[in-house]
């Protein structure tokens, strides 16, 4: 029968019967993964990982090989079994070749005087993923705005990067809608606490963040609480702080120009 194959993120690669959608393998993987092929003749596959690395797996026995030997081999069989060593050998011997088989071309190997070596020799170190990229690679979208408004060890800078990837995924509507009054109040004090002066990057995210946040809770429309209310104040507070400076900083500079060409 036909098989899928399948490989994601999860660093997962599964195989499908592609008539029945029936499972059939999983493979773990070292890391994510972002593309997979079958070999040719269906007897072995490829998955490109997220790193640039790359994983090899092949079936130890082809059907077709299997079936051809069953059915050209009877009249010898009782002649080979006097001859042939005990059931426990043949298995080690057959387990053994399948994983000199299987990682033929793997790590292990030696290269070959006329193979490219684009990498050094060694497993290579895997990464330490945070918190938020586990998050990401699992889509938790509403995790990751808990996450960000409620540890706080996370520096602005961070949690502003984690606003930015939720827009440019366009996730962000969806991890700040209808979030709750106790998380609404979570996000615009840490909205209040990591708004930056004169950084514009960082400004515009923060206006995207504020915007989605009041447009999207209707706990804020309008603020339900004393505690949301003085929230938004205190937001607000920040916001004409910088408005004031970017006020007197277009002044000075009208006033140095001036200046300057007389």
């Amino acid at each position: 029968a036909s098989l899928m194959l399948t490989a994601s993120f999860d660093g997962l690669a599964k195989v499908y019967r592609a008539a029945t959608l029936e499972h059939v393998w999983t493979y773990r993987l070292p890391g994510p993964a972002t593309c997979a092929s079958w070999r040719p003749d269906g007897q072995a596959f490829v998955v490109g990982l997220d790193d640039g690395q790359w994983q090899w797996r092949q079936s130890k026995v082809a059907p077709a090989q299997e079936a051809f030997a069953v059915a050209t081999a009877p009249v010898v069989e009782e002649a080979e079994e006097e001859e042939a060593p005990d059931e426990d050998k043949q298995k080690d011997s057959k387990s053994s070749s399948a994983r000199t088989k299987v990682y033929l071309r793997g790590l292990n190997a030696t290269p070959d005087s006329d193979d490219e070596i684009v990498e050094k020799p060694g497993r290579p170190v895997k990464k330490r993923q945070s918190q938020l990229d586990y998050f990401f690679r699992k889509f938790e979208y509403r995790k990751i705005l808990e996450y960000i408004v409620t540890k706080r060890e996370i520096l602005p800078n961070v949690g502003l990067a984690a606003v930015d990837e939720l827009l440019q995924r366009g996730a962000l509507d969806a991890a700040m809608s209808e979030i709750g009054e106790e998380l609404c109040l979570a996000s615009l004090r840490w909205l209040a606490r990591v708004f930056t002066a004169g950084d514009s990057m960082h400004q515009n995210l923060f206006m995207e963040a504020l915007h989605t946040l009041l447009d999207h809770n209707r706990c804020l429309q309008p603020p339900c609480t004393q505690a949301l209310l003085d929230a938004l104040h205190s937001v607000e507070k920040r916001v004409h702080q910088e408005v004031k400076v970017q006020e007197a900083l277009m002044e000075t500079g009208g006033m140095l120009k001036a200046v300057t060409t007389l």
